[in-house]
């Protein structure tokens, strides 16, 4: 089974990005301020998926059986997750995006747009910024599958090589997560303009 860490953050923003785009009945400095808070969400999330996909290559870089298990069992350590968040500095950045994203679905003016259920819109920024908001705990959750898996791996040479196979299949999925974001954001960009 497939771990998919960010497919619904990424379904989430590109209905938020899509929305940003069509408003045409707000004044343009306003729809500026908000597509600019939509290509700060791509770079974040873009930062996301990067430290996900860097920290599994370094750990598949690892020969020795011992220290590739520790690093697979600490993938679900938030703390650790949480300290890379900061030095990234991705916690201030989140909440200015989580702000101006905020001011976009909950202006003062009534935004309609044929038929757009403006609700599920709120849901899906909710989403996202949710994950974004506890990044660190959204991500060792997903990948404590993974860690469990290294608990076992001691057992036989088959575990460890599933394991192996399952953190290399993980990093592929994080890859084209990664590769989908990109073709988004850059949708976003030309669309936007």
């Amino acid at each position: 089974m497939e771990i998919k860490i960010f497919s619904d953050a990424i379904d989430a923003l590109e209905k938020v990005a899509k929305a940003v785009i069509a408003l045409q009945s707000i004044p343009k400095q306003e729809r500026q301020r908000y597509k600019a808070a939509v290509k700060d969400s791509y770079a974040l999330m873009n930062s996301a998926v990067n430290l996900v996909f860097l920290r599994l290559g370094d750990i598949l870089l690892l020969d020795k059986k011992g220290e590739f298990l520790k690093e697979v069992r600490r993938l679900d350590n938030a703390q650790e997750w949480l300290q890379l968040e900061r030095d990234v500095r991705l916690c201030n950045k989140l909440r200015d995006v989580h702000g101006e994203i905020d001011n976009f679905v909950l202006s003062r003016m009534i935004i309609r747009l044929g038929s757009r259920d403006w609700d599920k819109v709120r849901q899906l920024v909710d989403e996202l910024l949710e994950r974004e908001g506890t990044l660190a705990d959204y991500l060792s959750a997903s990948l404590r599958k993974l860690a469990r898996q290294a608990s076992v791996a001691t057992r036989s040479s088959q575990e460890y090589a599933n394991l192996r196979r399952s953190v290399t299949q993980t990093r592929r999925v994080v890859e084209r997560e990664r590769q989908r974001l990109i073709a988004s954001e850059l949708e976003f960009i030309k669309v936007a303009q």
